[in-house]
């Protein structure tokens, strides 16, 4: 329920999004908006929607659902601190190094799973993507685009992907856009910078956070130089401009400012603690990865053996990874997150057996972990338990609507049941969200063969829409 989709090239971020310490300068050139005059809410949804559907194309998400609920129920208690929003709020999480987030027009919120690992408190993530919200709740990027004059949205699609996939040559014609605005538009840029500081810092302590993560974060990400760290393929130039300090300092006055019982508060880290771990062992280089959880000075055993039994299983140890699970469970007692990497361990070396009690033992402590679902499924399809299989993948897909290896697995099941339309059409939907177009086609054919019934005719056809859809925002001529 991982696979990425394609490799990331970051540079697109830089030409829509302006980001919690990237761009203080930055906007996109107003040459390239062509009389969309005022930029309403229905035009944001569009571009939004829009450009939702192009970084779910092109970058890698983590699909793992421990981790999005994760990233999920923190943005919920901020946006609960938030007055209405005319969007909803949707995120997803980018497997990538850098310590970045940005917030895309109409409420689509994105958080690198470097940030996650990088930060060293909830109340720091939590502080970014209270920062984040902010430009989204006061529409930054629809204001900015309203005063450049703005052009079509396709047009400005066309340009995000050819920087998109431009490599090397796309990330040159980033940089020398960037450049020739920044003097002019420096001062507006500043100005909302400021603004989501000051709204961010008000929904951060409104959802119960300490108001000291967003303090701690920009520190870290000083540190870090932000486009210096590991992993980003920014232009590296950006980081040059001056800013972090200065919000540093302000954003500290305004924390002494407040009670005394608001700067008291202290975080609850148990959860991320939890989610870095999971992020690291599975989502990061594992030789790197497995330094890092044989540290001789632990503060966290039972997670480091966690992350030891995750990491060693992907390198296909599979007896160093049986005994460090072994030592997870030792440590945690029947945790159910423990248990069920431990299963797929043993799902992985076809002991469905022991697998199977594994995840039965994970779902009766908690009865909403998906991926035990998943793996559980996979097993009953496996052992000819069809019906019991497609009803885990159903409930699954309710929740993961584009999670391809779901799909996948749904698919087969249907066809073992010889449902076939279903089968192609699930198949085909998995071969879409994975970027195979020469699978993709094959499975919407045969599916299309096999459509007789009205209902099946209008999936089809919402299939073949999504699949217009992606080729209009894709295709060479917008490039």
């Amino acid at each position: 329920m991982n696979v990425l989709r394609t490799l990331l090239f970051t540079g697109l971020l830089a030409v829509l999004i302006c980001s919690l310490a990237l761009c203080p300068g930055w906007a996109p050139r107003a040459e390239a908006f062509l009389g969309l005059g005022e930029f309403g809410i229905k035009d944001e949804k569009e571009l939004g929607d829009k450009f939702n559907v192009l970084v779910r194309s092109r970058l890698p998400l983590i699909e793992d659902p421990e981790v999005t609920t994760y990233v999920g129920d923190l943005i919920g208690k901020l946006k609960a601190a938030m007055p209405p929003q005319p969007f909803e709020i949707t995120h997803g999480v980018i497997n990538h190094s850098a310590l970045n987030a940005f917030a895309a027009p109409a409420g689509y919120v994105f958080v690198y799973s470097g940030l996650l690992l990088n930060m060293e408190n909830e109340s720091e993530v939590a502080g970014v993507m209270a920062h984040e919200l902010a430009h989204v709740s006061q529409r930054h990027i629809a204001r900015r685009i309203e005063a450049m004059g703005a052009t079509s949205l396709l047009s400005l699609l066309g340009i995000l992907a050819g920087v998109f996939i431009g490599g090397r040559q796309g990330q040159g014609m980033v940089m020398g856009s960037a450049a020739a605005q920044q003097a002019a538009l420096l001062s507006y840029s500043r100005d909302n910078e400021q603004e989501a500081d000051q709204v961010g810092l008000g929904y951060l302590i409104n959802a119960g956070y300490p108001p000291q993560g967003l303090h701690r974060a920009f520190e870290i990400l000083q540190k870090n130089q932000w486009l210096g760290g590991s992993g980003s393929s920014m232009p590296t130039y950006l980081s040059s401009h001056p800013g972090l300090s200065e919000r540093i300092g302000y954003v500290s006055q305004n924390i002494e400012r407040l009670p005394a019982n608001v700067r008291a508060r202290k975080d609850d880290n148990t959860r991320f603690r939890r989610i870095q771990t999971l992020t690291r062992a599975r989502y990061t280089d594992p030789k790197v990865a497995i330094t890092y959880f044989q540290r001789q000075e632990s503060t966290e055993p039972c997670l480091d053996a966690l992350g030891r039994g995750i990491v060693l299983t992907r390198m296909n140890r599979f007896n160093d990874a049986e005994a460090a699970f072994h030592d997870g469970l030792r440590c945690s007692g029947d945790d159910p997150l423990f248990l069920r990497e431990y299963a797929r361990l043993k799902f992985q070396q076809g002991d469905f057996q022991a697998a199977t009690s594994l995840l039965q033992r994970a779902l009766a402590k908690n009865r909403d972990d998906l991926m035990a679902h998943f793996f559980l499924g996979r097993i009953l399809g496996d052992t000819g338990h069809i019906d019991q299989a497609m009803d885990s993948f159903k409930r699954i897909l309710r929740q993961l609507p584009e999670d391809p290896e779901v799909h996948e697995a749904y698919g087969r099941a249907l066809g073992q049941a010889g449902r076939y339309f279903d089968a192609h059409m699930h198949l085909a939907w998995a071969a879409f969200y994975l970027q195979n177009e020469s699978r993709t086609e094959f499975h919407a054919k045969k599916a299309e063969e096999l459509a007789k019934a009205p209902e099946q005719k209008r999936e089809l056809e919402r299939f073949k829409q999504k699949q217009k859809e992606r080729k209009e925002l894709l295709r060479p001529s917008l490039f």
